[in-house]
Order: C-alpha cells, then structure tokens, then sequence
C-alpha cells in the first residue's frame, strides 16, 4: 500500500469478504487500523514480521508464518493492512477442532491426509522451540512416548484429535497464538461475540438444512403409502393398515443422500445438456428458419388465450381491419392476411370440446 498518513485506506475485496463473513462493522475495521499503525513504525503502510511476533509476545514459527500463507500474503516479510487483518480474523476465529485441523494440514508434507511418526516428532519440536539435536523434556517426553502409532507408523486425523484428547498440553503452543492474538487485537470478549455469530449462523444454516430433509422424508414416506394404497386397492389399505407394512419392503424408500462431489458433478452434467440443448435449437433455427405460415399458426394459437381479437400479420404492409368477427381479407396487391378470432367461436368451440369429455366419461361408466 506504502502510505504515509495516517487516514485508513479503502479495504480491498478480500477485507470486505473477511467483514462480511466476521460480521465485522467499518467503525470496527478502524480499531485494527489503529493496531496496525502502532506497529508501522516508520509509516510505510507495512510492518513487518518480527514486529508482528513481538506484539503478540510469540516466537516466530512454521504455525504463525503458516497463517499468513493461508490468506495468500506476499512472501516479502512484510504485512499491508489487509494481510495483517485477514490473517488475523481467520485464526482468532478458529474454532478448536480447525486449529487441530490447521496444525495437521501444516506438517502433512504429502497432502495425502497422514502425518508421519517423525513428522509429528517434528511438530512438537516447532510447537516448542526446541532444536532438532535437542531431546524433548518433562511432560512433552513423556506424552509423546505415551503416543501408540499404529503400525505403519501413520497419524490420520481421527488419531490426532484422540492425541489431543489424552494429552490436550501437547498442541497448547498453537492455541496460546489464538489466545494472544485475541488479547492484542480487539479483546477476548469481541471474539467471543463474533464466534457466537458465526455460531448460530451455522446452526441456522444446519437447521435449514435438516427441516429440508425431513419435508423430503415426508415427501418419500407419502409416495411410498400411495404406491402400497394403488397395490393393495382404496378398501383394504383403509381397513387392514396391519397389512401395509408387509408391502413396504417392496416399495423401500430411497434416501440416498448425494455428496458435495456428485452434486458438482450433476450440476455440470445439466449445464453440459443446457449448452447442448441451446446449440442444437440454433442449428435448427438457420437450417429451418420460420415461415409466414408458421407465424400465423403461432398467432393463431395465441389468439385462443382469451383476447377479444387477434390480428395476425404475415407482411410488413398495412392493412384494414374488419371488426365483423368473420372476414379476413387482402388489400394494396400484397399476401397480408388478417385473422379476427371471435371469443363465441372460441367458447363455442370449448363447449364442444367439454360436450366431448362428457359423452367419453358417461362410456367408461358404463
């Protein structure tokens, strides 16, 4: 940004997107502007690294420098204000089991969803600050040989919350971070707010969710009870409803619930058909273009809508207009017609077809 006074810049989209989520207000983005200043010693509009860890009273490790990775900060060792704010939102606004999640993401060098046995050795090492020719002490020592690996020697997740569980001291220097960040910037009891939104918003959002299921449960159990009263006939289904659930095993309800993955899928498979669909409908169009007749016929057609009069016209030149209810007729030597629909007709010829239906019903009845 390189900015000498001391007026905020306008936040870039990724800060609006941090605000937007945090539910963080403009009034409140300035006091990190504050923050961010007092650390600027020389006004450039960056601070640096050090400076960073030496607000927050932390060493410098792979766990904070991870973070700023995160939020795809430049690897200039140096911070903007929306490097600085975005990297901090996102790990004060952790939850504990995304913290454990961040470690494990950061020393699982493979991405293959495993952390090694000298990987998590490794792990504690940084957590610590201890050197790799140096042997761990006290209580760290002895959680980590308490540690059972399996036998190929792999961590999945699962095992490392159990880790966790069993020896919550082991992971404390990645909370300890979270706690000092909260501390310096902003207060605990802001972050407290913020994650209490965020909390009911993902519990409106669960919620929504889970009402969407059962109407659709509800939707299935009623179709299904359609199929077995068609089965078993209107009488026997009311009368005998011990019955029923002999028929249900042959009309089982699917619940297959699709993963985000197969929804993808489908929702390309669609847009694929659309485009395909669309092509094949302009293709048709320049190898059938419409005629004057097809024109008329869709007037036509449209006229029966429930519109008085209709005109219809299949040139460019003007015509009169008989309003009689019956004539259609051509004037100044060209090919334009003029179609007036009467609304009698039209009801008349709905009456016909009604009389129709009548006689086809008073046969089936009989």
């Amino acid at each position: 940004m390189g900015i000498s006074n001391s007026a905020m810049p306008p936040p870039d989209q990724y800060t609006l997107k941090k605000m937007e989520f945090a539910h963080i207000k403009m009034k409140e983005l300035k006091r990190f502007w504050k923050y961010f200043r007092k650390m600027d010693k020389n006004l450039s509009g960056t601070i640096e690294l050090n400076e960073f860890y030496k607000t927050i009273e932390e060493k410098r490790s792979i766990i904070g420098d991870a973070m700023f990775e995160l939020n795809d900060c430049s690897q200039s060792g140096t911070l903007d204000f929306g490097e600085f704010f975005c990297s901090v939102v996102t790990y004060c606004l952790f939850e504990r089991e995304e913290i454990l999640r961040y470690c494990f993401y950061i020393f699982d060098r493979d991405k293959n969803g495993y952390i090694e046995q000298d990987e998590l050795k490794m792990m504690v090492n940084i957590l610590y600050g201890i050197a790799p020719t140096e042997k761990l002490r006290g209580n760290t020592r002895v959680a980590l040989e308490s540690l059972e690996f399996n036998s190929d020697g792999k961590v999945d997740f699962k095992e490392f919350k159990e880790f966790n569980k069993e020896f919550p001291a082991l992971f404390y220097p990645a909370f300890r971070m979270q706690v000092q960040l909260r501390v310096n910037f902003g207060g605990e009891k802001f972050w407290l707010t913020k994650a209490r939104y965020l909390q009911d918003k993902r519990d409106r959002i669960r919620a929504r969710e889970e009402y969407t299921k059962r109407k659709e449960q509800r939707r299935l159990r009623k179709l299904q009870q359609r199929k077995i009263r068609k089965k078993m006939g209107f009488c026997r289904f009311v009368c005998c409803p011990a019955e029923r659930h002999q028929y249900e095993d042959m009309f089982p309800i699917e619940t297959k619930e699709k993963s985000h993955a197969e929804m993808q899928k489908e929702e390309v498979e669609k847009k694929r058909k659309q485009r395909e669909q669309a092509r094949i409908e302009a293709e048709m169009a320049i190898k059938n273009p419409e005629t004057d007749e097809w024109k008329l016929y869709l007037n036509k057609k449209a006229a029966k809508t429930g519109t008085k009069r209709t005109l219809v016209r299949a040139a460019p030149t003007i015509s009169t207009i008989s309003f009689d209810g019956a004539t259609s007729r051509s004037t100044q030597g060209s090919e334009t017609s003029l179609i007036v629909v009467s609304s009698k007709r039209q009801r008349a010829r709905e009456r016909a077809r009604e009389d129709r239906r009548e006689q086809r019903r008073a046969k089936k009845l009989h």
